[in-house]
């Protein structure tokens, strides 16, 4: 029997019009989705107690951002700085790459910050998949 408590690491390839890049990202459990958007500048891995806690109820998924944590910087030597659309146009393709069509991202643990205002700007999207 697998444990659902067990965070995997992965690695997504996104082609974006920065170039092809790796989002680093934690999965675990099982069930509906659950997108986790880390504060800036930290990781995903700040996700990694609650991640466990709601893996027996949900698949629980939480990227780095784009040169946060082990994902590739965005930019010649990391020099460019990602608006929100930016970040949203990341996001959608990392999830289009790890084949979830649709997430929750629940406000409460996407804390107002970076994080909360790129999902508003997801929702904005035409292709909303929160």
């Amino acid at each position: 029997m697998i444990d659902a408590t067990v965070i995997e690491r992965h690695f997504a390839t996104v082609d974006t019009r920065w170039g092809v890049k790796q989002i680093h990202y934690r999965r675990c459990g099982s069930g509906p989705a659950v997108l986790l958007l880390h504060q800036s500048p930290q990781s995903s891995a700040e996700y990694e107690p609650l991640m466990r806690e709601w893996a027996d109820r949900f698949t629980v998924i939480a990227p780095d951002y784009p040169g946060f944590g082990m994902s590739d910087a965005f930019g010649e030597d990391g020099e460019l700085e990602l608006g929100l659309p930016d970040f949203a146009e990341v996001l959608i393709a990392f999830m289009d790459e790890i084949g979830a069509a649709s997430a929750a991202a629940p406000p409460s643990v996407s804390r107002p910050s970076h994080s909360s205002l790129c999902t508003q700007w997801r929702l904005c999207d035409r292709r909303v998949r929160v």
